[in-house]
């Protein structure tokens, strides 16, 4: 089937409606879809007037140099040619767009974010069980499981009490970022601190859930432990804190990449490697405690 291209008035708005219906056909999520959106809303605003046919690299050059114009961060920009990189080869591939190459910008990586062991100590200690501090103990609850297991907060939220296997010391994780299910082991700590909790707040339903024994908002929970943090000292906070906190720990406790690829759910080593970079100057620090050849007692002796 031979294709052509639309008509000469055929525009970037045309083709974000175009590529936000493919999206739902091919159902991809609603945040993905938010993301895409909200990533080349500049790119739209600016070209509007433009035809697709006359989109190139130079119309990406030009566009790069009005981002950093408006002060926007090296990776905010990689973010958002990314995005919009996915937009415009939706129509290069539905031929309303000539096709070229679209490379993105590099960016200096700033260091993951993460608690100190101080900041964990005030966040983990644990509150009084009582209905009128429900919401901290439950926050206190989420605390300690994102750090035992890395996940994102927006998989924890979507956990269902029956999603735990108390007998086999696992959970089941029903909503990825790959949309794929994914089971990982649990310590013993974490499901003895699930165990009281389920008992507390009951055994159906979400396991992190609202007042209403509903699903825990997203943005309310946000709010909710900003707060927490708040009341403990911690200035910082941020759920994904937890995740980067999970993956360094994981790996200067000597925890090997691929079971951490496993329990962060990347399909590939490709993230656990950015970890394991972010940290190397950590795991320099500790080389001498741990690097096998300083077990082996041998004499060596000084060249003369």
């Amino acid at each position: 089937m031979t294709r052509f291209f639309l008509k000469n008035d055929s525009n970037i708005e045309e083709l974000l409606k175009d590529f936000v219906l493919y999206c739902e056909a091919k159902n991809i999520s609603k945040n993905t879809i938010k993301t895409y959106k909200g990533q080349v809303k500049h790119f739209v605003t600016r070209y509007k007037d433009q035809k697709l046919e006359t989109i190139d690299k130079d119309t990406i050059i030009d566009y790069i140099i009005y981002l950093k114009e408006r002060n926007i961060s090296d990776t905010s920009i990689k973010s958002y040619i990314s995005s919009l990189r996915t937009l415009l080869y939706y129509g290069m591939n539905e031929n309303r767009i000539k096709p070229f190459d679209i490379s993105l910008p590099r960016a200096e990586k700033k260091p993951k974010e993460i608690y100190s062991i101080e900041e964990l100590e005030r966040l983990l200690k644990k509150p009084p069980i009582r209905k009128e501090s429900f919401s901290d103990y439950r926050m206190w609850v989420l605390c300690n499981y994102l750090l035992a297991t890395g996940n994102r907060i927006s998989t924890a939220l979507n956990i269902k009490v029956e999603d735990i296997n108390f007998q086999e010391q696992t959970i089941l994780l029903r909503k990825n970022k790959d949309k794929q299910t994914h089971i990982i082991p649990l310590t013993k700590k974490m499901l003895f601190i699930l165990r009281e909790y389920i008992r507390y707040r009951g055994t159906k339903g979400y396991l992190f859930c609202n007042n209403s024994n509903g699903k825990w908002d997203l943005r309310a929970c946000q709010t909710n432990q900003k707060a927490y943090n708040l009341k403990r000292g911690v200035t910082k906070h941020g759920f994904h804190r937890f995740r980067h906190t999970f993956a360094k720990m994981w790996i200067m406790n000597g925890g090997d990449i691929f079971r951490l690829q496993k329990m962060l759910g990347h399909k590939d080593l490709t993230m656990v490697k950015e970890y394991v970079n972010m940290f190397d100057k950590d795991i320099v620090d500790g080389l001498e405690e741990v690097n096998p050849l300083n077990f082996i007692q041998t004499k060596i002796k000084p060249l003369k």
